[in-house]
Formats: structure tokens, C-alpha cells, sequence
């Protein structure tokens, strides 16, 4: 009776384990690993691979693809984040009048 139950909680915990890891596969797969700047998303990073050669370009967060390629992620990602931080208004900070 023992083992019956083990294996019906051994069975669930592995098809839950089994849905988690599929479902974050597919989303890297499909939408690529996400940029982020200061906790907002800047956009995603898509590795692409042609003529023997892997490069990669990034998607902003209006879903625009990069006109460039780039040899390495770290320059793909700053990329990004430039792009980023120039599109946004520059933040001011007023003094308080008390």
C-alpha cells in the first residue's frame, strides 16, 4: 500500500517537474533570453546561426529586430540596453521646498 502511494506523489511530482522545465524551454526557444535594464524589459536576445557562424541580434520592447549583427552576447546585450536607456525621457529629480 506504501508503495502505491509513493508512486502516485513520485508520479505527480515529476509530471509538474517535467511541465515546469518544458514550459521555460520553450519560451527561451521561441522568444529568446530576455534583456533587462534597471527591472524593466529592454527587449530579447536571438542567437542566429548561418554560414558556419553564430551571431546575435536583439528584439526591443516594441518587437522591432536589430539592423546589426553581433559576434558576442555581451555586445548584443549593451546594444540593447543603449537603445534602451536613449528611447526613454531622462529622469529629473526636483528638490523639495519645505
Amino acid at each position: 500500500m506504501l508503495n502505491i502511494i509513493l508512486a502516485i506523489v513520485l508520479g505527480i511530482s515529476l509530471t509538474i517537474i517535467y511541465q515546469y522545465c518544458s514550459m521555460a524551454a520553450r519560451e527561451r526557444l521561441n522568444h529568446g533570453k530576455k534583456i533587462y535594464v534597471n527591472r524593466r524589459k529592454a527587449g530579447n536576445l536571438i542567437p542566429c546561426r548561418y554560414n558556419g557562424v553564430k551571431y546575435y541580434f536583439y528584439i526591443n520592447e516594441n518587437y522591432e529586430p536589430s539592423k546589426t549583427h553581433y559576434h558576442s552576447k555581451k555586445d548584443a546585450i549593451e546594444a540593447c540596453q543603449e537603445e534602451f536607456r536613449s528611447n526613454r525621457p531622462k529622469q529629473t529629480i526636483f528638490t523639495k521646498v519645505a
